[in-house]
């Protein structure tokens, strides 16, 4: 009964996808409208190649969906292969580190992009206090911007001078009027509130800029992979920020380990610089797996997207 009852409630959408076409004002509406071209057979006949025209829309869709993650997973490694040829103890590389240590495709994409406005947001403040204490150099002509408009500029300044291969993190500019997304590192922290993290963690949400926070969660977990050289045992919130990540370290680290056996300071430096190798490793073993299976299934998928159009 209920397979009919979806059944009919189909047929009567396909049929008002009819109407509408029909009543359509110079094929505005028409060109709009999925299985169009259905309209004009009736019965069983409409309601079969309305279902063809739904289920290659469908593919078509899926097909670009796989396809955008895709671009944004060679993104995300292109991007850190480059972090990583960056030599040790650079600050900046540092902090576009901990983003390439973040699990989720969209949020390190995200967070590269926080960090990277973070720095240009220093930069003008570097250059305004300079120019305040009478140095009368030249300000950069983004700095008169705000926001994302200033963000924006720079990487169109930078793009145009082919300076930095970090540029990548461009994304399309987002229409910030009346937009209400929060940021990676919002939702991170309404995240750690909602789960009960631990306070050290929600104490980092506390600080004021994306770049405090995020080297104040790093440095807390570090703290707390510490703890487990003493075999002590580890709050599972701090797997929060960066999931798999902390969890692979916090596996691999144990009293006799060799970061165990150093001294505090070393000790973090240590834990740190396995933490960055793991995720490095990670990103080489994703990029190794074979992507033939997922090619062949693209390939069927687009021929029988053409297909089904030729019909």
């Amino acid at each position: 009964d209920r397979m009919v009852c979806l059944s009919e409630e189909k047929r009567m959408h396909y049929d008002e996808i009819c109407s509408l076409s029909g009543a359509s004002v110079n094929n505005t509406m028409e060109d709009r409208l999925p299985g169009r071209n259905c309209c004009s057979l009736q019965g069983d006949l409409r309601y079969n190649c309305m279902e063809k025209k739904a289920l290659r829309e469908n593919q078509k869709k899926r097909l670009e969906e796989r396809r955008n993650m895709r671009r944004k997973v060679e993104k995300v490694k292109r991007l850190c292969n480059a972090v990583d040829q960056t030599p040790e103890g650079d600050r900046d590389s540092e902090d576009y580190q901990t983003c390439c240590m973040v699990e989720d495709v969209d949020d390190a994409l995200a967070c590269l992009r926080e960090v990277e406005r973070d720095n240009f947001d220093g930069l003008c403040k570097k250059q305004a206090l300079r120019y305040s204490n009478g140095k009368k150099e030249r300000v950069h002509p983004c700095c008169r911007l705000e926001s994302e408009e200033r963000y924006e500029c720079f990487l169109v300044k930078r793009s145009n001078n082919q300076q930095s291969r970090i540029n990548s993190t461009r994304a399309p500019v987002p229409n910030t009027q009346g937009s209400t997304r929060p940021t990676f590192m919002q939702r991170l922290c309404a995240k750690l509130r909602k789960d009960d993290a631990d306070d050290t963690l929600i104490a980092c949400c506390q600080q004021s800029s994306f770049l405090k926070k995020k080297r104040c969660m790093d440095k807390r977990q570090n703290y707390a992979l510490a703890k487990i050289c003493n075999a002590s045992n580890v709050s599972v919130s701090y797997a929060i920020v960066e999931g798999e990540s902390f969890n692979a370290a916090k596996k691999n680290l144990h009293p006799e380990h060799e970061c165990c056996i150093l001294n505090e300071e070393e000790r973090m430096s240590c834990i740190r610089t396995m933490r960055m190798s793991m995720s490095k490793l990670r990103r080489q073993d994703s990029s190794e797996k074979p992507v033939r299976v997922e090619a062949a299934r693209e390939q069927k998928e687009q021929r029988w997207v053409k297909e089904e159009g030729r019909q």
